[in-house]
């Protein structure tokens, strides 16, 4: 991790995402610019979370590894969000409770200090309603990952999930982490790709998987629910 001293970048950055309109609350604290590289971890469970940290460019994975070793990804996010640090002002826990790392690329964010700004963030009406926004989001979008995982078999899923992250017909998305999300192995999902593959519903080409014939798995996603999209609330 690196500490940025740019304010122009910051402020460029802001600009932007348009982020006065979108997030007033913002521009009442004194952030920061921090910079990860690729597969660097922002932080570790169990470990300190001295900052509140606002994704402004690249996709962070958020994941848990129980003592089994096999890690379950829980989702990824995209800019433009708060990944980190609410529960911890809310709660006054200093201390994870999942890992984040960046991937696919490098990560920039904003950050600002738990411990100096706590008070003022609680007493903050704007920044506690996007928290409440944020958290009510991530519990709805877990509770519908959690039901699909049960209800469903992973055939049904794995074709939903093709479908509805494709595009312009291809699915560009890494398998490992698809198959961390659903909640199985990699090798299990790799034997459904080949039934699909085989069955000539999808081919790899270079840019991904192409979707052959999309029919089939837009039944399969017509019957299982797909989480909301922010702007949904």
């Amino acid at each position: 991790m690196e500490q940025v001293q740019d304010p122009s970048r910051l402020a460029d950055h802001f600009a932007l995402h348009h982020m006065a309109d979108r997030f007033p609350w913002l521009n009442r604290y004194p952030w920061s610019l921090l910079h990860y590289r690729k597969g660097e971890y922002l932080c570790r469970y169990g470990g300190d979370v001295p900052r509140l940290l606002f994704l402004l460019e690249g996709r962070v994975a958020v994941s848990i590894t129980p003592s089994h070793g096999r890690t379950h990804l829980i989702t990824c996010y995209d800019p433009v969000a708060l990944i980190c640090g609410d529960v911890e002002v809310a709660l006054g826990n200093t201390h994870a409770t999942a890992d984040l790392r960046a991937i696919d690329g490098e990560v920039w964010c904003a950050a600002l200090p738990i411990a100096v700004y706590r008070e003022r963030l609680m007493a903050d009406p704007d920044f506690l309603r996007y928290t409440v926004q944020r958290l009510a989001r991530e519990m709805v979008k877990d509770s519908i990952y959690a039901t699909n995982n049960l209800l469903f078999p992973l055939e049904e899923r794995l074709g939903a999930y093709l479908v509805n992250h494709a595009r312009e017909g291809v699915f560009q998305g890494n398998l490992t982490r698809t198959a961390e999300l659903l909640g199985v192995s990699y090798r299990q999902l790799s034997r459904v790709m080949k039934v699909f593959s085989d069955r000539a519903w999808i081919e790899k080409d270079s840019g991904g998987w192409r979707i052959l014939q999309p029919a089939p798995l837009e039944r399969m996603a017509a019957r299982i629910d797909e989480p909301p999209a922010a702007s949904d609330f």
